[in-house]
């Protein structure tokens, strides 16, 4: 029997080479497109290079089997008791009025901070749970509102969870979700001996950054951030993640930051830079039914971002990964300050599915929770990018199938770019429209 190319491949041409992707297995290789050719053309190969391949899912022998193989990976990641991921909401309270954000189902100035009391049931079912599903990982985003309204809180929670790599044997992961200008040099020293990895947001330079993201008081954020970024940075290298929210009008103002962080020699400190469309907020995807706000060609603008990006150093992830959705998963969902349980963090303060009893035990009020984990979207069964997406986000109800299309090889490009700078330093990204970006746009 001949074997194939996967049909969840990517390929992305570098000059006389083609970077190969592959969704299912989340594998990158790159190959000599004469190689590519042969193999495309079933023509013998180095038995070497046909058994890598296939064992990387690149190459398979039946197509049927490859989809069969993509379900049982899919269901053996949502059943995976192993694992727990908890998306922790200390309070809806927040320091900041942001003009876009999302959260504009709660109100902010009215409401409650997560208690010593009620973080005690959440440890205790936390800890029930890792004894009896054996968990080995356990990851924990800590978020709001701002998280460091009650730094008090705070730091005993993160504390106590860090306590559990040694009280109960296991992997721990804290991410703390922050706006950032909470953060005073002796509480990012403390943080750092418990807090894996920051996310703060800047969102372009100065004036913009401080329209879109004001304090309550209506006083601009931006200095006071920065100074606090640039003090994160210095101590602890490669453990802030930097996220740039843009939008249309937005769009030269975050080129001025890049140039602002470059020249504080900051970007160099990040673990990495992601830039993210605006999306809609909680009460326009309950009325209209689904997102609706981000266009193609403010995608196609955000690719041109993360060339430039990459170009001048910054790191990226694999921002081209999107799934599965957190609500798939047996072990994962979010918790707010009154210990009520959603499957994701869109759906916080509107779609309650459950709630973390007095007795530390969690009970689902809502069927949903199971039909969410349980769901196999028909989309899945001919679509490549089923492996990285599974139906797309469930909160903004729609297909991602169209945000794919028009990103996914530009992000594969920007990263192959950010990772392997020495294999395509004299190639460029062959994409119409973008090589030119890849390669000498300038925006100094």
């Amino acid at each position: 029997m001949k074997s194939k190319l996967s049909k969840y491949n990517i390929n992305v041409p570098f000059g006389d080479n083609t970077f190969i992707f592959n969704t299912l297995s989340k594998g990158l290789i790159r190959l000599n497109n004469s190689l590519l050719s042969d193999i495309e053309n079933n023509r013998e190969v180095d038995s070497y290079i046909q058994k890598e391949m296939e064992r990387m899912n690149f190459i398979v022998n039946n197509e049927d089997c490859e989809k069969q193989i993509m379900r049982y990976l899919m269901n053996s990641a949502k059943y995976n008791y192993s694992a727990m991921g908890i998306i922790l909401s200390l309070t809806s309270n927040c320091n900041f009025r942001c003009s876009y954000c999302y959260q504009d189902g709660e109100d902010k100035l009215s409401s409650k901070f997560l208690s010593i009391e009620e973080w005690k049931i959440l440890l205790g079912y936390i800890k029930k749970t890792i004894r009896k599903n054996h968990i080995s990982n356990l990851s924990i985003s800590l978020f709001g509102g701002e998280p460091l309204l009650d730094y008090d809180a705070l730091i005993k929670i993160v504390k106590e969870i860090k306590a559990l790599e040694e009280e109960e044997e296991i992997k721990v992961s804290i991410v703390l979700i922050t706006n950032g200008s909470l953060l005073t040099k002796s509480r990012i020293d403390e943080l750092l001996n418990y807090v894996s990895a920051f996310q703060i947001t800047l969102d372009g330079s100065e004036s913009t950054h401080n329209k879109l993201r004001p304090y309550l008081n209506g006083g601009g954020s931006f200095k006071n951030i920065f100074s606090n970024i640039s003090y994160l940075t210095n101590q602890a290298p490669n453990r802030l993640n930097l996220r740039v929210n843009v939008a249309e009008e937005s769009i030269s103002s975050v080129y001025e930051l890049l140039k602002i962080l470059i020249d504080e020699k900051i970007s160099s400190s990040l673990a990495g830079i992601s830039f993210e469309a605006i999306f809609s907020t909680q009460d326009e995807i309950l009325s209209i039914g689904h997102e609706n706000r981000v266009s193609t060609q403010l995608l196609k603008e955000i690719n041109k971002l993360y060339f430039y990006a990459v170009k001048k150093g910054f790191k990226i992830n694999k921002n081209f990964i999107f799934g599965p959705c957190m609500i798939r998963h047996v072990q994962s969902f979010v918790v707010d300050e009154n210990l009520n349980v959603y499957s994701c963090a869109g759906k916080v303060y509107q779609e309650q599915l459950g709630r973390v009893e007095d007795n530390s035990n969690l009970s689902i009020i809502d069927s949903k929770w199971y039909s969410d984990i349980l769901e196999e979207p028909s989309c899945i069964e001919n679509c490549q990018y089923a492996p990285i997406c599974y139906g797309g986000c469930r909160w903004m109800s729609k297909c991602n199938k169209e945000f794919f299309d028009a990103v996914i090889k530009e992000r594969i490009a920007a990263y192959v770019i950010s990772k392997y700078p020495e294999e395509v330093e004299h190639f460029r990204f062959q994409e119409e429209g973008l090589d030119e970006v890849a390669t000498s746009r300038e925006f100094d």
